[in-house]
């Protein structure tokens, strides 16, 4: 029997496949915990990361699987049935688990910093048809780490009024209010009350 050979690009690409698959595992342990990732960039949200973590550690796979065959089996009609096989159920694999993730993620990320620079609040908007609400309020635990405090309306799907500047903030001791416009029309007709973090 002929001795199967690793080759070095599907030792190396299996190796780099683990970081991406830590990556969304510590990921999805901190949300299960409340603890969201913060990137400082206000369109890389954490679902985008997860979306790119996910394609980068299946191409390495596959990828690496696809070397080795090639590698060890020497039947090339076997090899390119298998590789493509490989590569469209990745590829309905990658589109089953992005599509929603990308179709649901927040718009963008917006920063307010209160003005005695002690709450760091982000405001994840939300802009797809049908969103039950507008977004989401965290506030940062860390450079790299919030936690969410409410879920602020919306009355039209797609809007913006966060990253469209339609918005003023009160911030007091003990919370701050956000007037925004929840409409579309202008107005800054929605008022919330939000609690800082204890």
């Amino acid at each position: 029997m002929k001795k199967i050979k690793f080759p070095l690009y599907s030792i190396i690409a299996l190796s780099i496949a683990l970081l991406p698959a830590i990556f969304i595992f510590t990921t999805h342990a901190l949300l299960n915990e409340g603890v969201y990732l913060y990137t400082g960039l206000s369109d890389l949200t954490t679902e985008k990361l997860i979306i790119l973590a996910f394609f980068l550690g299946l191409t390495l796979l596959v990828s690496a699987i696809i070397v080795f065959l090639f590698k060890n089996f020497k039947k090339k009609w076997i090899n390119i049935i298998v590789a493509v096989v490989l590569v469209l159920v990745s590829g309905v694999f990658y589109i089953k688990i992005t599509v929603p993730i990308a179709v649901f993620a927040p718009k963008e990320y917006i920063e307010l910093v209160s003005d005695d620079k002690k709450h760091h609040i982000v405001i994840a908007e939300d802009c797809y048809l049908f969103s039950p609400y507008g977004g989401d309020i965290y506030e940062r635990t860390s450079a790299r780490t919030m936690r969410k405090l409410k879920s602020y309306i919306a009355k039209t799907n797609l809007l913006t009024p966060f990253s469209d500047g339609k918005y003023t903030v009160k911030w007091n001791d003990e919370n701050f209010e956000l007037f925004y416009d929840s409409d579309g029309d202008g107005e800054l007709d929605q008022r919330i009350s939000v609690e800082y973090l204890r």
